[in-house]
């Protein structure tokens, strides 16, 4: 696991945690690399290395705040891995592609999105999604770990930000401000 950020957010309400049920706020953006015998998988590529050094108030995005402490780049490189070792590329969404922007030349990895087709994907956690029940809703495995509730609200408004965007006006998502089951399945 590669440390890839931090992401400062004091609204543990919004994941529907009190603050008495979450001892630290913060939310840790991890990478995670697969050495074997058939390729190197980097899974995710966390938060722009362009943050590195940066001060938190520069760097507030929808409400979170972005720390990022060393650069991705820079932990491969310690443990001897360069961007042309990299055979697969695998991201959870499309914001998680901030550092092929930052010159992190992937290019020569394979790249995915998820290994299931988008709309198989989005299927699966839509039923799943309407046969968890509503009090499992705010579970949580462990108090740095969303709930799946809020997971799944979070996937919802991503989904609606990089739809949007490709028919050209961007809209918000409001998903992650709703608590009920219902709220939360009818805006994904």
């Amino acid at each position: 696991m590669i440390d890839c950020g931090t992401l400062v957010y004091n609204r543990p309400e919004d994941y529907n945690l009190t603050r008495e049920e979450v001892a630290d706020t913060n939310m840790s953006v991890p990478c995670f690399l697969v050495i074997h015998a058939k390729g190197i998988l980097l899974f995710d590529t966390g938060l722009s290395d362009r943050l590195v050094g940066r001060p938190l108030y520069e760097n507030v995005d929808g409400g979170y705040g972005q720390i990022k402490f060393n650069s991705l780049r820079g932990q491969l490189a310690d443990i001897g891995i360069t961007a042309a070792d990299i055979t697969y590329l695998a991201r959870a969404h499309q914001g998680h592609l901030a550092v092929t922007a930052d010159g992190l030349n992937l290019r020569r990895a394979v790249h995915y999105r998820l290994p299931l087709g988008r709309l198989e994907q989005l299927g699966n956690l839509m039923k799943a999604a309407e046969k968890v029940p509503e009090d499992a809703y705010s579970f949580t495995p462990a108090t740095t770990i969303r709930p799946f509730g809020a997971l799944v609200a979070h996937v919802a408004d991503a989904q609606l930000g990089t739809c949007s965007a490709l028919n050209g006006e961007r809209k918000q998502g409001t998903a992650s401000t709703k608590t009920s089951k219902a709220d939360i399945v009818s805006a994904l």
